[in-house]
């Protein structure tokens, strides 16, 4: 899963609008602008997605406009006139001036309802009355699905009232009537909606907040973890594997090694005299010891298949996989030259150089068990301190108990 962060200030207007539930002017400039861009491409996807369906469905009333004799004018309402406006709604690319996309999510339900109402007007009289109810219920729906901005759905109640009513002013139509409560069943169809319209976004903006939350909290979650395992899997001094992390990056790393023919050679590489340079020297200086050993075992190995880890101590252990007996031999000399090359200073004062032991084994085209490579390795570098330190060993048959 992509990490998921935002500025502190952002993060704490989140955590703000959540607990006093402000409405969406009352979140911080920074927050809004945030909700802008995460919204903004959501809100085209629906919003296009909706006028497409209310322009087929306007295509699809030809037939009841053909029923009272109005296909042509209907043709060149529901698709002539509303496929102009339509059309770029639908089609034009996202545009970075907010205007622009409130056009495009007014104008189209705006003028649906105007071709609606021209119908109304030149169509039989008997009907007219109900092509402006069914251009009335036209707004509501849309006021109420449209995802809009509350000052966006005044507009679109205010100009849909306008269109409605227009065409029928101008036709010279009179509402004097005091039983002619048509103006008021428009009206309320187009200003009703504004209160549900206005609750359906306190609750689109609470969700988007809620989900902003969520998604940090998550996130901090996932930090944490990372940085748990990545405690629990390092070394907290030298910064490389621990021997837990070793071991459950040698599983797996190298668990398929049985099903190839490379060698997989196990060091375990111990500084020699480490005790008595700590004495000497002081908790600090050896910190500092083993600091860079750590960085000059890594630093040879690091273009190689390998891995590196701190198994306790002063001892550290590496894997190495890769083609023959010889190039582990190298690999094990080379952990040993790494080691003698570390210089440490303290105080200004450069210390005595140090030297490490190294015991390393092998094997190819089996499954790797890392207790009995540890074992073996370790029986080997027993053998060099033995033999006088600062030397590499490979584990022999020998070695084990009992053997001549």
């Amino acid at each position: 899963m992509n990490a998921f962060s935002l500025p502190d200030p952002i993060a704490a207007a989140v955590d703000d609008a959540i607990d006093r539930d402000l409405a969406h002017s009352q979140w911080s400039e920074g927050l809004r602008e945030f909700h802008h861009r995460e919204m903004m491409a959501k809100r085209l996807k629906e919003v296009r997605f909706i006028h497409i369906f209310a322009f087929v469905f306007g295509v699809a009333c030809l037939i009841l406009d053909e029923m009272v004799g109005l296909l042509t004018e209907g043709l060149l309402m529901r698709v002539g006139l509303c496929g102009l406006v339509f059309g770029p709604a639908i089609c034009l690319p996202r545009s970075n001036r907010n205007w622009l996309e409130t056009v495009r999510g007014v104008a189209p339900p705006v003028v649906a309802a105007l071709s609606v109402s021209i119908l109304a007007e030149v169509g039989p009289t008997d009907h007219a009355d109900r092509y402006l109810m069914a251009g009335g219920f036209y707004i509501t729906a849309a006021i109420m699905i449209l995802p809009l901005r509350m000052k966006e759905h005044i507009l679109l109640a205010a100009f849909g009232f306008a269109a409605l009513m227009a065409p029928a002013l101008m036709a010279g139509r009179a509402f004097a009537n005091p039983y002619d409560d048509l103006p008021v069943y428009l009206l309320l169809c187009c200003v009703g909606p504004l209160a549900l319209a206005y609750r359906m976004a306190r609750l689109r903006d609470r969700n988007f907040l809620l989900v902003v939350q969520a998604r940090l909290a998550q996130d901090k979650l996932m930090r944490n973890n990372a940085l748990l395992r990545r405690l629990s899997d390092e070394d907290g001094l030298t910064g490389i594997l621990n021997r837990r992390g070793f071991t459950q990056r040698f599983d797996d790393a190298y668990a398929q090694t049985l099903a190839t023919n490379e060698t997989l050679a196990v060091f375990m590489i111990d500084i020699d005299h480490f005790k008595r340079f700590n004495d000497s020297y002081g908790h600090p200086a050896g910190d500092k010891c083993l600091i860079q050993v750590a960085d000059g075992l890594s630093r040879r190995i690091e273009d190689e298949d390998a891995l590196i880890g701190r198994f306790g101590g002063e001892e550290f252990i590496a894997a190495w996989r890769g083609g023959s007996l010889e190039d582990a031999e190298a690999i094990a000399v080379g952990l040993r030259q790494a080691v003698s090359e570390v210089r440490v200073e303290d105080h200004g004062q450069r210390l005595p150089a140090i030297t490490a032991s190294v015991g390393w084994t092998a094997i190819a085209g089996k499954r790797p068990h890392l207790s009995t490579l540890v074992n073996r390795a370790d029986k080997a570098l027993y053998r060099a301190k033995q033999a006088g330190r600062n030397r590499v060993m490979q584990f022999t048959r020998k070695m084990l108990p009992g053997s001549d």
